[in-house]
C-alpha cells in the first residue's frame, strides 16, 4: 500500500540520516566544506529546557522531554537506536530520534547524512516543498534542517522538520524529526519536545 510504503520510506530516511558512513564527500574549496553543504537562510531553533510537565527520556547519549500524554520507546535501528515519542492510540510518532555511532561524526558527516535523507524523502512520492538549509541551535555543535510537507493517502497533509546533527565528541550522528498539521508545526508539542533535545558528551 502507498501509505505503508511512505511510512517505511520516511523511517528509512530518518535512519539514513543517522548512519551515512564509509563515504568521504568531496571538498569544493580550501575551507573543507562540501558540495552537499546546505544553502540558504539558516533555520533558527531555540533550545528549550523543559516542557513544564511530563517525563524525560534519558539514556547514555541524549535526553529529551516527553510531552504529557505521550510515551517514549526505544528500539534498535541500523546499528544504533530509534526513540519514538507517541501519543496513546496515535498512528504515527510525534517525534522520532535516530542515533547512530560513527567516527568521525563531524559537520561533513552531518552534511552527507542529511543530504542522503533528503534524497530519500524526495524520492518517496509523497513529500513536497522539500528544502534543506543550515540550522542554528545552541544545543548542538552543528546542524542541518530539512523542511517538507508530507501527504499520506487518506490523511491531511503534514508539515515536517528533520534535523541532523552530531555530538561534541564527534562519535555519533543524531537525526530528530517531528510532524504536525500544516501551519501548526512551530506551535506543536512535538516541536517543543524537539527543542529540549540535549546531547551528552
Amino acid at each position: 500500500m502507498r501509505t505503508t510504503a511512505a511510512v517505511v520510506c520516511l523511517g528509512a530516511a530518518l535512519a539514513l540520516a543517522g548512519c551515512s558512513r564509509g563515504e568521504e564527500p568531496a571538498g569544493d574549496d580550501e575551507s573543507g566544506r562540501t558540495e552537499i553543504a546546505p544553502e540558504g537562510d539558516a533555520l533558527e531553533i531555540e533550545a528549550l529546557d523543559d516542557l513544564g510537565g511530563g517525563e524525560t527520556y534519558s539514556d547514555e547519549v541524549l535526553s529529551i522531554a516527553v510531552p504529557e500524554g505521550m510515551t517514549a520507546s526505544a528500539t534498535p535501528a541500523g546499528g544504533g537506536t530509534s526513540i519514538q515519542l507517541r501519543a496513546a492510540g496515535a498512528p504515527r510518532a510525534a517525534v522520532i530520534v535516530t542515533v547512530t555511532p560513527q567516527e568521525p561524526a563531524n559537520p561533513d558527516a552531518v552534511d552527507a547524512a542529511s543530504a542522503a535523507a533528503a534524497a530519500q524523502l524526495g524520492a518517496s512520492g509523497v513529500v513536497d516543498d522539500l528544502e534543506r538549509v543550515p540550522a542554528t541551535w545552541s544545543a548542538v555543535p552543528y546542524a542541518v534542517a530539512a523542511t517538507y510537507t508530507i501527504a499520506l493517502e487518506g490523511a491531511e497533509p503534514l508539515d515536517g522538520l528533520l534535523v541532523t546533527t552530531h555530538n561534541e565528541a564527534e562519535t555519533y550522528l543524531v537525526a530528530v524529526s517531528t510532524e504536525a498539521p500544516q501551519g501548526e508545526l512551530l506551535s506543536s508539542p512535538g516541536y517543543d519536545a524537539l527543542r529540549t533535545l540535549t546531547l551528552k558528551d
